[in-house]
């Protein structure tokens, strides 16, 4: 992805520009927005929905936004960060703003420019899909996100959030014994096909080598166990809002990029939440092997089958985002996919960190 050729520092620290404002909020009683007054009942948490905030001829700016040489450009020619800058001049969402590389125009309703990632992935059309979301900001950024595919492994994180929600509710215990029989062997991926029968395992194992390993075995023992569950794994999927899930029985699902992405979300609020084990699933999906690359920390699942190559990931960058790639390739694609992931990297740290 061609950057812009500049970044602007940040003439503040974020502490030091959140001061600035508390500081302005004790001198008046009215903290004036960019397009509109704001109610001096209202709270700076709710200011600070927007990207940029004003007082009198200041403007406190806590995210990344494009910099632009005139009032109406489309493409940016700079990046400025997280600062409090002087506005020159305001023509509706237009402000321009005094800055080290001359006078220059930022909008506030900036939307990060993804013209680069739409050329890479155009040229494969409907054979990829990809679907990236912005945690903190909810950004979203999509190629093909509902083109359906055969799901394969990508979809044994779906069925695990859903055991894990149900030994939360108590509907499950993580603790139970199940033992590997004949009747258990399946092929494809995974550990426990090879172990003797009678082998034993928690729920909890179970989980864990559906997740490291990728085991059918594993996940078919799971999917027995929870079939009469008191709330099925379809009625979860539900209320998830997703719509590629088959019956409770299934092994394989399709699915979609924006599903899975969906999905994912889930995992991530989960692991997020003040649970009771969800540190059991975060350290299997941190372990998880995959395709996505990045330089910061991922929790992920990935899917490979025939015509079937997948990964989703939620990566811990210092924004955090959720990225789903899926593919009907099943060789070949390891270049592609971490070629994808490393400029949605790209783009991600340039547009959604605060303190670079």
């Amino acid at each position: 992805m061609n950057r812009p050729k500049n970044t602007l520092p940040s003439t503040f620290t974020k502490t030091a520009a959140i001061i600035a404002v508390f500081v302005m909020l004790l001198i008046v009683p009215k903290f004036v927005q960019a397009s509109s007054a704001v109610h001096p009942t209202d709270t700076l948490a709710t200011c600070r929905q927007n990207w940029a905030y004003s007082y009198t001829n200041l403007h406190f700016i806590d995210r990344t936004m494009g910099l632009f040489e005139n009032r109406g450009d489309t493409q940016p020619a700079a990046a400025i960060h997280p600062q409090i800058v002087v506005v020159l001049a305001q023509n509706g969402r237009w402000l321009q703003i005094s800055t080290t590389l001359g006078e220059k125009w930022i909008n506030l309703d900036f939307i990060p420019p993804t013209a680069d990632l739409e050329v890479m992935l155009r040229r494969h059309g409907s054979d990829l899909a990809v679907f990236f979301k912005n945690i903190e900001t909810g950004f979203i950024f999509t190629h093909n996100p509902d083109r359906v595919f055969f799901g394969a492994s990508l979809t044994k994180a779906n069925h695990a959030l859903y055991v894990y929600i149900l030994a939360e509710r108590g509907m499950v215990d993580l603790n139970s014994i199940h033992i590997f029989t004949s009747t258990d062997r399946a092929g494809g991926t995974g550990r426990i096909q090879h172990m003797p029968i009678g082998t034993r395992f928690t729920t909890r194992a179970l989980l864990q080598h559906s997740m490291l390993y990728s085991c059918n075995v594993a996940f078919g023992m799971l999917v027995r166990y929870t079939a009469d569950a008191e709330l099925s794994y379809a009625d979860f999927a539900y209320e998830l809002g997703a719509r590629y899930f088959g019956s409770n029985l299934t092994w394989h699902l399709n699915a979609t990029a924006a599903d899975t992405a969906l999905w994912m979300y889930a995992i991530h609020s989960y692991l997020e939440s003040d649970s009771r084990f969800g540190h059991f699933f975060r350290a299997d999906l941190m372990r998880a092997p995959g395709f996505i690359m990045s330089d910061h920390p991922m929790a992920r699942k990935y899917g490979w089958a025939i015509a079937s190559f997948h990964d989703a990931a939620i990566v811990y960058a210092p924004s955090p985002y959720v990225l789903v790639i899926m593919s009907n390739m099943d060789e070949g694609a390891f270049t592609l996919f971490a070629n994808i992931s490393l400029q949605v990297q790209a783009f991600n740290d340039m547009w959604f960190t605060r303190n670079p």
